[in-house]
């Protein structure tokens, strides 16, 4: 059964902002979980390297110049994520949105308002770049 979001904020961090360790450890997790399980060929890698290879790249992501977290926080408990998203300007490497509270504008409000590449995809992303981001590329090396 999904929940209702009753109001939440976005926060913006920059990926090595110390003030992002809160929500660290829980966009390493969804990050590698949502990909491998949202994405059959994901599967296919052998877990072992797959996660030891993705924290890696995670890594590299939030060290990049430009790269900002975004996460949808409760207003009423800063500590509680509804979803996050690592972004570089037009350039989208992941979003996250908790299960029950999907297709309440949590995702949209995570994304730059222009989007040219799209760089990690699940199944269900790639149905959302192909309804509502048509003309962005998807660019798993940018």
């Amino acid at each position: 059964m999904a929940s209702e979001v009753s109001t939440y904020k976005v926060v913006s961090f920059s990926g090595t902002d110390p003030a992002l360790k809160e929500f660290d450890s829980m966009i390493r997790k969804d990050f590698k979980t949502a990909l491998r399980y949202g994405n059959g060929w994901y599967k296919l890698i052998d877990q072992d390297r797959y996660y030891q290879i993705y924290e890696a790249i995670i890594s590299a992501l939030l060290k990049r110049p430009d790269s900002v977290v975004r996460v949808a926080v409760a207003s009423e408990d800063p500590s509680l994520a509804y979803g996050w998203s690592i972004v570089e300007d037009e350039k989208v490497h992941f979003v996250f949105v908790k299960k029950d509270v999907r297709n309440e504008g949590i995702g949209t409000s995570l994304l730059p308002k222009e989007i040219s590449v799209i760089t990690h995809l699940t199944t269900s992303g790639e149905a959302i770049w192909q309804k509502k981001y048509p003309d962005a590329i998807f660019d798993p090396f940018a």
